[in-house]
């Protein structure tokens, strides 16, 4: 969906795209004003979607970020639209004794101040590793064009209007506040990510020392 389907759809769920069939000009009434509101309205309901039922996963390499000399470690500053770390952190390329590759879960890190990665130098395949994050939306500018595309997924965007109708219409009409406010929360409930497995074998902690019963 781009920004002009957005804004047709959000002024039709608050009846102020037309009347008699005849488009409303941003001259009548108080159409100017809504329409200058719906840039804002539209990035708050990105980021709320997105930090809640729908993250945005990203994906960088190590070695792409930039990175500060702290002695022993590495002090990577994550992007400038870093959210959180998906739970899986760090993805390096593992290499066993008849040189087969395969891709695994790296733990060995640590993350301070929200956004600075911190790993031991001498931690393998650096340059190979990739981090995995969630990330902030894509902000639309305060005067978009209409072919502008939003972000996240169709569903998450199918559901932006009742956001933004709502919130425009909240002063003016509260029936058709809550009308708007319910379905965006209904629509919203139904929106999950999901649910995936992921096989990782368990490393053997004892040395082969460990005797099961003793």
């Amino acid at each position: 969906m781009n920004y002009g389907e957005l804004k047709t759809a959000t002024m039709q769920l608050a009846f102020s795209e037309s009347i008699a069939g005849d488009p409303i000009q941003n001259s009548y009434n108080c159409q100017a004003d809504y329409v200058r509101q719906i840039p804002a309205l539209a990035n708050d309901c990105m980021i709320y979607i997105a930090t809640t039922v729908k993250r945005i996963p990203e994906i960088v390499l190590l070695e792409s970020l930039t990175k500060e000399d702290f002695g022993t470690h590495w002090m990577y500053t994550m992007p400038d639209d870093f959210w959180r770390m998906n739970n899986g952190g760090l993805i390096w390329k593992r290499q066993d004794g008849y040189d087969n590759f395969t891709f695994e879960r790296f733990h060995n890190y640590r993350i301070y101040a929200e956004n600075k990665l911190m790993i031991a130098k001498n931690s393998p395949r650096l340059d190979e590793m990739m981090v995995e994050y969630y990330r902030y939306p894509h902000r639309l500018s305060a005067n978009p064009a209409d072919t502008d595309e939003l972000d996240n997924t169709q569903d998450v965007q199918t559901i932006m209007p009742y956001y933004i109708a709502a919130q425009l219409v909240m002063y003016d009409d509260a029936f058709r506040y809550a009308s708007l406010w319910n379905a965006f929360e209904t629509r919203l409930s139904r929106i999950s990510e999901p649910i995936t497995t992921e096989y990782s074998p368990m490393e053997d902690s004892y040395g082969g020392f460990y005797i099961p019963g003793v």
